[in-house]
């Protein structure tokens, strides 16, 4: 972090004349007592006289009446309060308001309470003036070097001409008035930077928010700030990329940037005191208040630790997005997500002023992403009322229709339709809706900054109008409707929009229409769902599909966000949600409570997960039942949270988070992590609670209960994004003690973790101390162990308890429930807490002589596994890292005839669901052993084993090329962008392709039509698809043999690597596929420069990948010697597509070129087989038979524990195989593959038959052997 902005970090605005401030109130005598009682902190070593101090203040409903205002002591001694009105509720008590006051003394590094009560309404002082602020010599200047070019703007000009011409007022665009009053006075001003010569930047403008308080005679002005803003944001100019460099200064102040980078829509801002003089004063407000407001959620009382708070970012430099995500439409937990993102929650856990600077720091990180739009026409954020037809989303429809129809509505799409983005406008910070932040609600609410509402506003608007117009409704405002793809879209885009209808100004341009966006929304909702008797069982809107490949599925843990935003709505005033959110919490109530009817019906310890199925695919509803038997099937019949379901949760490798085997009580899944499936739940319940909701209460009871919360490293104290109560929960300690592995085998070590919130101590006779969180490692010489702690806080006691059992005495079957289940007591509703004096039980336990380190265990590394697919699969034990306690089988299947007796040539397998339903590993074929093409691509289906063309591309296709096809070639490599379609690379093959000529493709095998992309800079495929080419890319200089490609669901993005073209030439080229930054729904190839790979004897090329997380893992390859001769590799690496970095790994146990590298996500294992390779240098004329080795082997390497490399050809038996097409199919298991080869490992040459031109499968199936 380069500059640190300064503590009180505050804006610019205005206020409608009948709100302006209520200057200098005070108590009277037999004032109303104190409605919220903050801190002044004093944040300097000496003492301070007449200190003023501002700061936003939120009031619940009816605390401060109509016809009242607010007063202000401090030691029962009234001081000087400026009242500045913003909002007030429905009945005209007062809602939020920002407030000045005057501290008359403050000693070095003090506090003082700060008491606010109501008192009677009366006349203000007189106000401080723009005319007593020009008398002075004040001014702040703002100047960029653009383009080699000095352009400068003064607010002293702008405060000057706004008085001249008197544009001074409420809501004027010219010179808008914020604060006014007779302590302290706020103008906004704004301009465009011009050179010398007078030339303006038509994008970028500065605006200057000038805050000036009075001083202790009539007239004097004592101190000013100025939040100096930079926008380029108009939305209807030409946008630009602007590079310059900014100084600013007011008197003495100054601040220089460095180079900066600002793409269009972004801002950021810089605040200065003239000459440097500031109050160093800093008001901790009272957060719990804020919490009783109902405008947050109620939060778990929690202690960040010291250590966390001591390394919090403070400032955050210009146009950085400090620690909001840069790519944030990536899957994934990220700091943002939740009701609150983790720097706000921090703060409103511990106000502390490093958590306060940190929230706004973060604030400021939205700047950087293009979602500013203003409307030049009004100055304000755009409107849908004035622009129905604007969307950012599907912007190239828009256009296409704008310019190529001729209707009335083609012409509406037309006249409010966006400007192109420029070249080289992808801004790298790349915002999205369905995993956005609350961006500046509570900042602008404690600090009453004019450039936090302003952000507030910003972001509601951009949540308008990034989506598609007819589904929005145009001017209507649905996030309904689809306007909003995903659940968790629909979720934290209404939660951003009702803040701002709730917070901003009551006569904000903007205001009423994002009230009219949320009643709209509440209306849709009501009518197609709650009032509707039709409407499914499980709770779910459309759209309610996880990821778009299974509209029939629903996402749990987005249906919890749901829950929870539409209370939230609820708990701003909104009382149309309260309808809709009992409908929606059907689901919730339903698999946490059905259970105590029907034991073994859905249990409540498998309620949030990933996906649940709650519809055939043809679009039949199911049951509860029929969800949960095609979700868990081995676990039907089986009773709810028995022994024996969390022994077959662990049989079938899902060992949850590395922390072993499932206790009884345990959630699914990762129910350790702070923001983990139950984690997410947990706001949902809270939710339900406080809408009063039928069962909810029992459902809250029965969450509290489980064994497992998060803990240890990931407890809630550090990370509350999700610790939310009930607001009618008490606040007694919540305790959590478990051990790792449970159960332990006799003379092992386990480690008994603990932790617990709102505790001040903790005691139990086996610890040597009181901490409230903590481990030790434990040894034990066989029999079951009970151990248990006990927590004390200011709001009472509570203790906790759980059984370590022994390997082979593990307890017998027992109801959901059960004493024996090892779940610990809970300090909230429902749980066994106990008023004790929080003194524990239990026999101290073996200390082994390491001294408890954790690390001496010699327990092998859990393994990462992912949880199944549905369906019959096998399964893969916690104990199966290595194989030397498991066995494997591998099961086979095939061959199976493909639809044509052709061969193929090397090519490549895909694995994509299609919009259809269907489940399809594709391949695209290449040539014959007579040089004949092939014009088709095929569908296997592993389900049915069938075979379907895809794309039969014939003679008659219009996408073919000279009626051919683009299919008919060889040595190409295809990625699938899941939900969008196929992208091919290279291959040059056939009469149609000149010799050296690469040819690149798109499929989009859900509309059935080909596009050929050779030399094309953007390629268009109505009505959904479109992909723009980088400039640095030559699609002609793209590989035309065998690039190694990957798509990564966890980084949203694809990876194409290496190849050659047609005269041998190897490239180290690296190519990502990913979504433009700007949110507009394209996809960009863009070529990256990735550090290089490290030492090599050459560039490797005919190599294949695989992606796993944020990985993508390339193996083998072939490359030419310097020193002479032609070798295939048995290299293994892997790229970060995070930070882009190598990383060499062990390499393989023999060398491969063009293997088939498959992901098995059911066990955790890539798996490589077949492909071409030599140990030696291979013969350098392609038509001897050495030239071509295929093998038939197969090699598995662990992801989790990075190997060793298993050697498995004996017990896979599988045919030889020459290319890399194949892949994997998720939602069956199996791994399937057409050999396509000429040759065997000798040489021998294998004429073509039914296996070498058809398709066999195999499945990995993991039991142990203990």
């Amino acid at each position: 972090m380069n500059e640190m902005i300064k503590k009180n970090n505050w804006g610019i605005g205005l206020l409608l004349g009948v709100l302006l401030a209520l200057s200098i109130s005070t108590p009277s005598r037999g004032a109303g007592s104190a409605i919220v009682i903050d801190n002044v902190m004093s944040q300097f070593s000496g003492s301070q006289t007449n200190v003023p101090v501002t700061f936003g203040q939120i009031f619940k409903v009816g605390d401060v009446p109509k016809g009242t205002t607010v007063a202000a002591m401090i030691n029962n001694q009234a001081i000087p309060l400026q009242v500045d009105v913003k909002a007030s509720y429905p009945d005209g008590s007062l809602r939020h308001a920002v407030l000045t006051a005057q501290i008359p003394s403050l000693a070095g590094n003090s506090q003082q309470s700060l008491q606010l009560s109501t008192t009677a309404s009366s006349a203000g002082a007189t106000s401080i003036t723009l005319s007593q602020l020009l008398a002075t010599s004040y001014d702040a200047i703002a100047s960029v070097t653009l383009n080699g070019a000095v352009y400068t703007v003064a607010a002293r000009t702008l405060l000057e001409a706004a008085e001249s011409a008197g544009q001074c007022a409420a809501w004027g665009t010219s010179c808008n008035i914020w604060l006014e009053g007779s302590l302290v006075s706020e103008w906004v001003v704004n301009g465009s930077v011009q050179s010398s010569d007078g030339t303006s930047n038509p994008n970028l403008r500065v605006y200057f928010a000038i805050r000036a308080y009075g001083g202790a005679n009539p007239g004097e002005i004592a101190y000013v700030s100025t939040d100096i803003i930079f926008e380029n944001t108009w939305a209807y100019t030409l946008p630009a990329l602007l590079e310059y460099s900014a100084t600013v200064t007011s008197g003495s102040a100054s601040f220089s940037s460095e180079t900066l980078s600002q793409y269009p829509y972004t801002r950021w801002h810089k605040v200065l005191w003239w000459n440097e003089q500031q109050p160093q004063v800093y008001v901790q407000q009272n957060t719990q208040y804020i919490q009783e407001t109902g405008a947050i959620s109620r939060y778990m009382a929690l202690s960040p630790a010291e250590s966390y708070l001591a390394n919090l970012p403070q400032s955050c430099p210009p146009l950085q997005i400090c620690d909001q995500e840069k790519a944030m439409g990536e899957e994934g937990a990220q700091d943002g997500i939740g009701p609150l993102p983790l720097w706000t929650t921090v703060y409103i856990e511990n106000p502390d002023i490093r958590a306060y600077n940190n929230m706004l720091a973060n604030t400021d990180g939205i700047g950087p992403y293009s979602v500013h739009y203003r409307d030049q026409a009004t100055g304000w954020p755009v409107s849908i009322q004035r622009h129905p037809y604007i969307t950012i989303t599907n912007w190239g429809y828009a256009n296409h229709a704008g310019y190529n129809g001729s209707s009335a509505i083609d012409k509406s799409y037309l006249a409010d339709l966006l400007p192109p983005n420029c070249t080289n406008c992808n801004n790298p910070d790349s915002y999205d809706t369905a995993h956005q932040p609350s961006v500046a609600y509570v900042p602008y609410m404690v600090t009453g900054s004019y450039y936090y509402m302003s952000e507030l506003a910003l972001d509601a608007s951009y949540n308008e109008i990034w989506s598609d117009p007819p589904a929005r409704k145009y001017a209507t405002g649905l996030i309904g409707n689809y306007a909003q793809p995903q659940p968790r879209g629909i979720a934290w885009t209404i939660r951003n929009v009702a803040d701002a209808a709730y917070l901003l100004p009551d006569n904000y341009p903007l205001k009423a229409e994002f009230n009219e966006d949320i009643n709209n929304n509440l209306t849709f909702f009501n009518t197609t769902y709650s009032n509707n008797p039709s409407a499914n069982i499980f709770g779910v809107p459309q759209p309610f599909r996880d990821d778009g490949s299974q509209p029939w599925q629903m996402s749990p843990f987005m249906h919890a966000f749901l829950v929870w935003s539409f209370q939230h709505l609820a708990d701003l005033g909104f009382s149309e949600a309260a309808a809709f959110v009992k409908w929606l919490g059907q689901y919730e109530i339903h698999v946490m409570t059905a259970w105590q009817q029907e034991p073994t019906g859905f249990c409540w310890t498998l309620a949030e997960t990933y996906n649940l199925p709650v519809q055939t695919p043809s679009g039949d509803w199911l049951t509860y039942d029929e969800a949960y038997a095609q979700k868990w099937p081995t676990l039907k019949g089986l009773t709810c949270n028995s022994p024996q379901m969390a022994q077959a949760l662990t049989a079938v490798g899902l060992p949850d988070k590395g922390y072993g085997p499932y206790q009884v009580g345990q959630m699914f899944d990762h129910a350790y992590a702070n923001d983990g499936f139950p984690a997410n739940l947990q706001i949902a319940l809270a939710a339900l609670v406080d809408a009063g909701v039928a069962n909810a209460q029992s459902a809250w009871n029965i969450f509290q209960s489980r064994s497992v919360q998060p803990s240890g490293e990931d407890t809630y104290n550090d990370y509350p994004n999700f610790a939310l109560l009930p607001r009618s929960a008490t606040n007694e300690p919540i305790v959590n003690i478990f051990a790792k592995p449970n159960p332990m085998v006799s003379g092992k070590a386990s480690i008994i973790y603990w932790d617990a919130s709102a505790a001040t101590s903790c005691s139990a006779p086996w610890m040597s101390n009181t901490e409230t969180d903590g481990s030790l490692q434990v040894v034990t010489s066989g029999g079951n162990k009970t151990y248990s702690v006990g927590c004390t806080g200011s709001n009472g006691s509570s203790e906790a308890s759980f059984t370590l059992y022994a390997v082979g005495n593990e307890p017998p079957s027992s109801s959901a429930l059960s004493s024996s289940s090892g779940s610990g007591s809970k300090g909230n509703e429902g749980g066994s807490s106990s008023s004790s004096s929080g003194s524990g039980s239990g026999d101290p336990p073996s200390v082994p002589p390491n001294n408890g380190d954790p690390s001496s265990s010699n327990d092998p590394p859990p393994l990462g596994v992912l949880p199944p697919p549905s369906g019959a699969l096998g399964s893969i034990a916690a104990d199966c890292a290595n194989l030397q306690t498991c066995t494997l089988t591998v099961e086979t299947k095939g061959p199976f005839p493909d639809l044509d007796a052709d061969g193929m040539g090397w090519s490549s397998g895909e694995y994509a669901q299609l919009s259809d339903g269907r489940s399809c590993i594709l391949f695209l074929l290449g040539h014959t052993t007579d040089g004949n093409q092939n014009n088709s691509v095929r569908c296997f289906n592993a389900a049915t084993d069938q075979f379907s063309y895809l794309l039969p591309n014939t003679e008659n296709d219009q996408f073919a090329i000279s009626g051919n096809g683009i299919a008919v070639r060889d040595n190409m490599t295809m990625l699938n962008v899941p939900n969008v379609g196929l992208l091919v690379f290279g291959g040059a093959y056939g009469n149609i392709m000149p010799s050296g000529t690469p040819w690149d493709g798109f499929l989009d095998y859900n509309l059935g039509q080909w596009t050929f992309i050779n030399n094309i800079y953007k390629l268009f495929i109505p009505p959904s698809n479109f992909f723009t080419l980088d400039g640095s890319v030559e699609v002609a200089s793209w590989s035309s043999m065998n690039p190694a490609t990957a798509w990564s669901q966890a980084r949203n993005v694809g990876f194409v690597y290496g190849g050659d073209n047609h005269a041998g030439d190897p490239s180290n080229a690296l190519t990502l596929v990913q979504p433009n930054s700007n949110g507009d729904g394209l996809f960009s190839l863009e070529s990256i420069t990735p550090p290089p790979l490290g030492t090599m004897p050459c560039t490797l090329v005919r190599n294949n990948a695989v992606a796993v997380g944020n990985w993508a893992y390339v193996v083998g390859g072939r490359c030419d010697h310097a020193t002479g001769g032609v070798y295939d590799e048995n290299a293994f690496r892997r790229f970060n597509l995070q930070n882009q970095t190598w990383q060499t790994l062990a390499p393989l146990p023999h060398p491969r070129r063009m293997p088939v590298v498959t992901y098995d996500s059911h066990s955790g294992y890539i798996v490589v087989y077949g492909g071409n390779g030599l140990d030696q240098p291979t013969p350098n004329d392609q038509n001897q038979p050495g030239y071509w080795p295929a093998h038939n082997s197969v090699y598995l390497w662990n992801v989790a524990t990075q190997g060793p490399w298993l050697d498995i050809t004996e017990q896979a038996n599988m045919p030889y195989i020459r290319n890399g097409a194949g892949a994997y199919d998720p939602t069956t298991g199996w791994h399937c593959y057409r050999p396509g080869n000429v040759y065997d490992a000798n040489g021998n040459v294998i004429s073509f038959t039914s296996a070498t031109r058809s398709v066999s499968c195999m499945q990995l199936e993991f039991t142990s052997s203990k």
